[in-house]
């Protein structure tokens, strides 16, 4: 029988490689997709996923049931049964998180973990990342702009390439679906929405709408077991704690426990205060009080510390 995925989710920089690295390094059954990528993202995009990356497109748009393909289906179908002989699929990728639905129907038997780092940590780290690829920091070595879409139900980060050509190249394989950038920067004007840019404070948005939005995802499956909320602050002060719990919660061993570190390096969970100065921290304050809704389904839910102040 083949085993159901492990699906790794949270907003971008929350932690999601930390572990799922840490489950690969010791429970041994455990596997991937097959893909090049470490996101599985080329296996993503070919079963239909729209995955806003400089690897593979411009716009991370949100998937339910209705958008799974019998092509896609199928696809699916046969590279789960065909990974599953090498061991249990674990699977993580942040772009996903909008489309815990169309995963859902994909893979009936998927279970996801919900990594969920404090706040500010994850608008300091994507803050740093962003602008690094701006810098050249990605598959391409070429400049891009990340956009946080308007009128989404469920929003993520799209990448927007500054320069012409990228189609094809870099090893992507399918070849990504990037815009041209002239038009998308004529059609989408609002300099508010781009990082880096006028956006900042969009980097705090995010971090509240896509909690809530796998929060909301989450809590219309039809099982109420699939699902395991964890806290990075946790992983780092006890991972052979959480790991094991995760692991049980997925199905695999961890066949040396004592293998694994005792406590992670806790020295970045600061590293905020010396990246976001004090008007920026004043922004993401002010754009939380404007999602106070969110905020607090948000605290009821998941566990804590989600604010670092």
């Amino acid at each position: 029988m083949t085993a159901a995925p492990l699906v790794i989710i949270g907003h971008i920089r929350s932690g999601t490689t930390v572990l799922a690295d840490l489950l690969r390094a010791y429970c041994p059954e455990a596997t991937s997709f097959g893909d090049t990528d470490f996101e599985d993202r080329h296996f993503w995009s070919g079963v239909g996923a729209r995955i806003g990356s400089p690897l593979t497109g411009t716009r991370c748009l949100a998937a339910g049931a209705a958008d799974v393909t019998p092509a896609g289906r199928r696809l699916a179908g046969e590279r789960l049964a065909e990974r599953s002989r090498d061991g249990h699929v674990i699977t993580k990728n942040p772009h996903l998180s909008n489309k815990l639905g169309f995963v859902r129907e994909l893979f009936p038997q998927a279970r996801f973990v919900h990594l969920v780092r404090q706040d500010l940590s994850v608008i300091a780290s994507t803050k740093r990342r962003f602008h690094d690829s701006h810098g050249g920091a990605n598959a391409w070595e070429s400049p891009f702009l990340y956009y946080w879409p308007a009128d989404e139900h469920l929003p993520c980060w799209w990448s927007v390439p500054v320069t012409d050509g990228l189609q094809g190249g870099a090893g992507a394989a399918p070849p990504p679906d990037h815009e041209e950038p002239a038009r998308f920067l004529a059609a989408h004007p609002d300099g508010t929405r781009y990082v880096p840019g006028d956006g900042f404070g969009r980097l705090a948005e995010s971090w509240v709408r896509i909690n809530a939005g796998i929060v909301g995802q989450l809590g219309r499956l039809a099982d109420p077991h699939a699902c395991l909320h964890v806290n990075y602050a946790d992983l780092v002060d006890d991972p052979r704690t959480v790991l094991g719990e995760v692991a049980r919660f997925a199905g695999v061993t961890v066949t040396d426990p004592h293998g694994v570190p005792v406590r992670l390096d806790a020295t970045r969970s600061q590293a905020w205060r010396g990246a976001l100065d004090l008007d920026e921290q004043a922004t993401c304050a002010a754009v939380l009080n404007t999602l106070s809704e969110q905020v607090e389904l948000l605290a009821r839910t998941l566990p804590g510390p989600l604010f670092a102040r």
